[in-house]
């Protein structure tokens, strides 16, 4: 006799082939032609596969934020060394110009003393001498301190060195004066250049020239020596320029008075 309960139940699916059809369709076949016409195919997670997509995103998007700083920083920082550069050649010019007025108050301040003196000594000598001695003391007092084609300086050891469209000036400022009386004044050197068509000229300290000479001779480089003092001057030629062929230095007094005026050749030095 036939089990019609057996006939009529179907084929029994095994837990294992079930477990084994779950876990391919959670796996993707890749399937590579090679160049010899032969398939290679290997099996992937969909999830393993689905995980690096989205590692590979964010990483995408955070490479894309990095270089997008590092590009700003980059731009900031040559920005900053601009600024860097240019607050340098400030504070190299204001370091100078400071130097300079010190030492300008520091000859003021001598020449007052100076004076102070002299006028204690007139005021002394006019006690014990006449009107007409004193001025005939007087007189032959200036002409002592200031005779006649006699400077109490002199310059010495002059080098010129060109650089690019810079051209540096050293030089020493001797005091020639006999005795260990302190001299001072101004100083200002030109640079120039006579051309076919006009004579192009570069002062240092930058001061305006009238009919060749300074404006004003206090804005020179100020000097109190008694033996000597080392002069540095700059100047900048603008790009297309020719350089200077002579360069000129003009020594003046407290008073005014052009104390020595030397030329020197560019070629000859430099």
């Amino acid at each position: 006799m036939e089990d019609k309960k057996g006939d009529m139940e179907g084929p029994e699916i095994e837990p294992q082939d079930i477990k084994s059809n779950s876990k391919e369709k959670r796996l993707s076949t890749v399937l590579i032609l090679g160049s010899s016409g032969k398939v290679r195919k290997f099996k992937i997670s969909i999830r393993f596969a689905k995980y690096t997509s989205v590692f590979f995103l964010l990483y995408l998007i955070v490479s894309v934020i990095i270089i997008n700083d590092y590009i700003q920083l980059r731009g900031v920082s040559k920005q900053q060394k601009i600024d860097i550069r240019t607050m340098k050649d400030r504070l190299y010019e204001a370091n100078i110009t400071l130097k300079k007025q010190n030492e300008h108050i520091a000859l003021l301040k001598d020449y007052v003393a100076s004076l102070e003196k002299r006028m204690e000594q007139r005021n002394t000598q006019m006690e014990s001498v006449s009107k007409k001695d004193e001025e005939i003391q007087i007189k032959t007092e200036k002409r002592k301190e200031h005779p006649s084609n006699v400077s109490f300086v002199d310059v010495q050891d002059m080098v010129i060195q060109k650089e690019g469209s810079r051209m540096t000036v050293d030089f020493k400022v001797v005091n020639i004066r006999e005795g260990n009386e302190p001299v001072g004044g101004y100083i200002h050197i030109i640079a120039r250049r006579e051309g076919e068509d006009s004579t192009r000229n570069w002062t240092y300290p930058q001061e305006k020239l009238v009919d060749g000479l300074p404006a004003d001779y206090k804005k020179g480089q100020p000097f109190l020596i008694q033996r000597f003092k080392p002069i540095h001057g700059r100047f900048n030629i603008p790009p297309g320029s020719k350089h200077p062929t002579v360069v000129i230095v003009l020594i003046y007094d407290h008073t005014g008075e052009i104390l020595l005026k030397r030329e020197f050749e560019v070629g000859s030095v430099s």
